[in-house]
């Protein structure tokens, strides 16, 4: 089953240059309070900050035939749409070009589009192998401009931990993932689990990574993470599955960078990273 979502209100989810995070305590994700509210943000108040005593739940997608170490849930690809491929360039990234430090990320898609115009990109994020369940959830598609190599968030029921600098995260869509029945035999009992993909489409405008371009900042990170309804209008994601790590890499010209400054540019922190708060401040 695919299912095809659009959230087309987040024109500025890449974060303008001198702005921060969103004012969030440590270990706590800038999600909003209802997911019906897509494409709405919201800062969570002092009052409404998570309970970190709470006992972790045991993980909803945690079956006999799908364990922490088997899960394969993922960010499959990360493209362009058709409308957006005559004004902006997807460039090779070769298989040699990676990240040299941890945490690195599964791919990377590299564009190159002309700063001097203002138009809308179009990108699709296709997540793969939602597991099955009987309760409702949320896709949740987070994004940072800086990574962490330690997560502050503990989700013991998921193979692949939190990589983005909690300090920077946000949020570019959030979207309602129907119940999704396991796969039964005839005669009525369930076998192994069903899964499903869907198709996230994101609509961004340019000028937003024009500011983060001359800001010195041009990577941006990705991670998906899916969790019980219930779950997410309590602020308590330790039973959350998220995603592995990808990236996209930005270059303003007609031309795509060359090998050599593709490698650079994935392997040089954000400048926005070394302005962000620490734990004395």
């Amino acid at each position: 089953m695919k299912n095809k979502l659009k959230d087309s209100t987040v024109a500025g989810a890449f974060l303008l240059a001198s702005t921060s995070a969103l004012g969030k305590e440590a270990g706590q994700f800038p999600l909003p309070p209802n997911p019906d509210e897509a494409g709405q943000r919201s800062t969570p108040s002092s009052q409404e900050a998570p309970n970190r005593d709470a006992k972790p739940p045991k993980n909803p997608f945690q079956g006999k035939n799908n364990t922490v170490f088997t899960q394969k849930f993922q960010i499959e690809s990360i493209s362009l749409d058709k409308a957006s491929k005559k004004n902006v360039e997807e460039c090779p990234v070769p298989k040699s070009v990676k990240r040299k430090k941890r945490p690195r990320p599964q791919h990377t898609l590299s564009l190159a589009f002309d700063a001097k115009k203002r138009q809308s990109v179009g990108l699709q994020f296709d997540v793969s192998n939602i597991p099955a369940s009987q309760e409702e959830r949320v896709l949740v598609l987070l994004y940072s401009r800086c990574l962490s190599r330690k997560s502050k968030i503990k989700t013991r029921g998921s193979k692949h931990k939190l990589k983005l600098d909690n300090r920077d995260i946000d949020i570019m869509g959030h979207y309602n993932v129907p119940i999704i029945e396991p796969v039964k035999t005839p005669s009525g009992k369930a076998t192994s689990p069903a899964t499903t993909q869907m198709t996230l489409e994101v609509e961004l405008e340019t000028k937003h990574l024009v500011q983060q371009l001359k800001a010195e900042n041009d990577t941006f990170y990705f991670q998906a993470a899916l969790l019980n309804k219930s779950d997410y209008q309590k602020k308590n994601y330790a039973g959350a599955i998220l995603s592995p790590l990808e990236a996209i890499n930005v270059i303003s010209g007609k031309k795509c960078p060359t090998e050599k400054e593709l490698r650079t540019a994935i392997n040089s922190d954000n400048k926005a990273c070394k302005a962000l708060p620490t734990k004395t401040e």
